[in-house]
């Protein structure tokens, strides 16, 4: 675990963004996401970041 959690989730809430914010938990990475969980963040890539990109 590279950061707990709650600490994580702490700063996340103390940050301000006029266009919104969305916090996503890869439970299995550390910091290397692209490659502990090659699938997983794919996904949330194309799914998420790109759509919500394109719907702005």
């Amino acid at each position: 675990m590279a950061t707990p959690t709650v600490l994580t989730k702490k700063f996340y809430d103390s940050l301000d963004a006029v266009k919104g914010k969305k916090l996503i938990i890869l439970e299995n990475s550390a910091h290397i996401p692209m490659m502990e969980e090659k699938e997983k963040y794919e996904e949330l890539l194309i799914n998420v970041v790109l759509k919500e990109s394109q719907d702005k």
